[in-house]
């Protein structure tokens, strides 16, 4: 029986090998671009560790998640600037098919239809309605070909994470994302290089400059900022409820990473965001009557360190509040997007056009800072309606989590309303869900909103034999 250790050790001997054949014969003598042999070494590795393993979609799932963040892609296309395939879709794909091959063909699959299901449906069908009216079809396909995947991720979730041990799963190697992107984005901070990882996303800052301002790997610095605000209350949830030093002190480090990092990409409504979901965090535990002390405790030591971080860099913090675009400035962009709502109420304009019905009509080539207005613009007022419904439910369904007698679940569920608090404060200032991969995030934090509680009474179930039967007939799980 093969050994994790020996799986591990091999997956790095071929990732080394075939990096280093790369180096020596690289562009040079095959005429092949650095990162496809980068892509290879990696590729090998991971099929030889999933041929090695047990449990096959466990591994599908956390490489899939560990994926999240990079930029490693095909397909480029230049109408929405971004490749059409990434390293997640694989993974997920993957997830899909292995589901598909265990269910023969999906005929022995039991689906599972929550209620937020409905609308979540009818925002991607809603989307195709703009199609003959927009400038641009390839751009607004392309654009629900990212929402459905989204969606797909959602599906795959609710349906096969049905045990606390998926749940964990998901919520560490969001943790594990969020401390990648904290050291990287640290490291940008102090080297005046991207140290090889361009491959990534990575790239280089100005050296110690104070307004200087990272990305991680995303090389846009407002969407790592709402990236990673998104991800913050994930961590804190979860240092609210480990109790093993050790465990609370790694990621009480990623934490701090995370927050330098969120504080370096100098993004303002991130900022606000991650502040306001931190509150709401502390408002809802409150509210639901913690028995936990060192919860409280944990979270004041949370707002300290935000706290600390705001006086270290007070002079930094209002420079950049004084930088950038002005409040008078957005609110004209603002007028612009309800003139593009006023033509187009129903079907909108279709994703990634609504710069091109700004510049023709009012000179202006520039996405409106507030994605509550971008949505309506480009799927209509009924397809912002369906989207924010179905984020509705899955905070709705977190909210009841917060009742459930499982302090795990507890805690996933004040992450998740944690989260969705940052992303609504921050997106009232930006246009960032319009990029790829904070839709994955959203998405894959309303599947672990509505799950929650569906993984309570699967729980009670199996505890209860003559229960299990009528649930598997019924499949009717939902509040």
């Amino acid at each position: 029986m093969v050994q994790k250790r020996d799986i591990i050790i091999s997956a790095i001997v071929v990732t080394i090998a075939v990096i280093f054949i790369q180096l020596v014969m690289g562009e040079s003598f095959l005429g092949i671009q650095r990162r496809w042999f980068i892509f290879g070494g990696l590729g090998l590795a991971l099929l030889f560790v999933f041929f090695s393993i047990r449990n096959k979609e466990l591994f599908l799932l956390k490489v899939t998640l560990f994926f999240l963040p990079y930029q490693l892609g095909f397909l480029y296309t230049g109408a929405v600037d971004q490749d059409l395939i990434f390293a997640f879709d694989v993974g997920l794909f993957a997830l899909y098919f292995y589901w598909m091959i265990e269910t023969r063909g999906f005929q022995n699959a039991k689906f599972y239809w929550p209620k937020a299901i409905l609308p979540a449906s009818l925002f991607i069908a809603w989307s195709f309605t703009a199609l003959p009216f927009t400038i641009t079809p390839l751009s607004a396909s392309i654009g629900i070909w990212f929402n459905l995947k989204g969606f797909l991720f959602f599906f795959y979730i609710i349906n096969r994470v049905t045990d606390k041990k998926k749940l964990r799963v998901i919520i560490h190697y969001l943790i594990i994302v969020l401390a990648v992107e904290g050291v990287i984005s640290l490291l940008q901070k102090v080297v005046p290089s991207s140290v090889g990882l361009q491959f990534l996303g990575m790239s280089t800052t100005t050296f110690l400059m104070d307004m200087s301002r990272v990305g991680g790997t995303f090389l846009l610095p407002n969407l790592f900022g709402a990236f990673m605000s998104c991800l913050m209350p994930i961590a804190i949830g979860y240092l609210l409820f480990i109790k093993k030093q050790p465990n609370r002190l790694l990621v009480g480090v990623i934490a701090i990473l995370g927050f330098l990092g969120l504080f370096w990409s100098l993004s303002r409504s991130s900022w606000v965001g991650i502040i306001g979901g931190v509150i709401i965090m502390g408002f809802l535990m409150m509210r639901s009557r913690s028995k936990h002390p060192g919860s409280y405790r944990t979270l004041f030591v949370v707002l300290i360190v935000i706290l600390v971080i705001i006086v270290v860099f007070y002079d930094i913090i209002m420079r950049r509040w004084e930088t950038g675009a002005t409040m008078e400035g957005r609110i004209e962009i603002m007028k612009i997007a309800l003139r593009i709502i006023a033509i187009n109420p129903v079907t909108g304009v279709g994703l990634h056009n609504y710069e091109y019905h700004s510049y023709p009509l009012y000179a202006f080539w520039r996405p409106v800072h507030n994605e509550y207005l971008r949505l309506a613009a480009e799927v209509g007022i009924p397809g912002a309606i369906f989207f924010f419904w179905f984020l509705y439910l899955c905070c709705r369904n977190a909210m009841r989590g917060l009742k459930l007698a499982d302090r795990f679940l507890n805690m996933v569920a004040l992450a998740v309303l944690g989260s969705f608090t940052s992303f609504f404060i921050l997106i009232f200032f930006g246009p960032e869900y319009q990029h790829y991969r904070l839709k994955i995030l959203i998405w894959i934090l309303a599947g672990l909103g509505t799950v929650i509680l569906r993984i309570r009474r699967l729980e009670i179930a199996r505890s209860r034999p003559l229960q299990t039967e009528s649930v598997a007939e019924t499949g009717d799980l939902s509040p």
